[in-house]
């Protein structure tokens, strides 16, 4: 499996603590079945700021440390970046650290308010530049549990979802891990990721959800979401994705209400 969210770079956000942390999720990951992790440390968040420039040396750094441990996990560069209008300066100065720095996908988390013409704006402009943004966990997401129109209107402006692993194995509570299914089950999610912040609360495993995945969509799905869409995204190349299910608009709050609440 390939895991294009995860926080295990030593002691640069709220992720591994430092480098024997670092190690025990890079050993824990290939243990579960992952054989490349995409370093994504948070930035332009208010409280971190990664630099471009700092990532590649800590990825290289890491990537030596893993590789003399013998540990078989290659390890790749990326950010888990605020959708913030401080992003496009970041681009425009290439400072915007991009999924293996390859200029085609970013990671990007939503803002704790939702002001459409804002976002649309930022992510027209990602795309213009030849970048896609993935959104990540959607699921845990607080205005798309209460309005997935929300994520759907972004997936209709081109962008791709990623969800959490723990998020489909029940680890962010009821609500969240019905939530998730839904999502899955209605195609409005492409993409499963760790987002691993440490070895004992948020680990790296993504084996259970791909396990969930393959049981409610079927084999093929669970490999596009685990396996062949993060490879593409590592590689920098074009996915095609399935159109979602649709919901009654008239209907959509019940629709939702109704497998989240029971």
């Amino acid at each position: 499996m390939i895991d294009i969210h995860s926080h295990l770079l030593p002691a640069v956000d709220d992720g591994a603590d430092d480098i024997e942390e670092t190690i025990a999720l890079a050993m824990a990951a290939t243990e579960a079945g992952t054989e490349i992790m995409v370093a994504t440390p948070h930035t332009l968040n208010g409280v971190y700021r990664n630099s471009r420039p700092n990532i590649l040396r800590q990825v290289k750094s890491v990537g030596e440390i893993i590789g003399e441990k013998k540990i078989p996990l290659k390890i790749l560069p990326g950010a888990d970046v605020a959708l913030t209008p401080e992003l496009i300066p970041c681009l425009e100065s290439g400072d915007l650290m991009t999924i293996n720095d390859a200029g085609k996908y970013i990671l990007v988390e939503l803002p704790p308010y939702y002001d459409p013409e804002k976002i649309h704006k930022i992510i027209f402009h990602l795309q213009v530049n030849g970048i896609t943004p993935i959104i990540t966990h959607p699921e845990r997401d607080a205005l798309i549990l209460k309005n997935p129109d929300i994520l759907r209107a972004l997936i209709d402006r081109g962008c791709l979802s990623q969800i959490t692993a723990m998020s489909i194995t029940g680890g962010f509570g009821r609500t969240v891990e019905v939530f998730s299914k839904r999502l899955i089950e209605c195609s409005l999610v492409h993409i499963i990721a760790s987002d691993c912040h440490s070895i004992d609360k948020r680990g790296p495993s993504m084996q259970g959800a791909y396990q969930i995945v393959s049981a409610l969509s079927g084999y093929e799905n669970a490999q596009n979401m685990a396996v062949h869409r993060p490879q593409a995204v590592v590689d920098g190349a074009a996915i095609d994705i399935p159109p979602y299910k649709s919901v009654n608009k008239k209907r959509s709050g019940w629709f939702w209400r109704k497998f989240i609440d029971r």
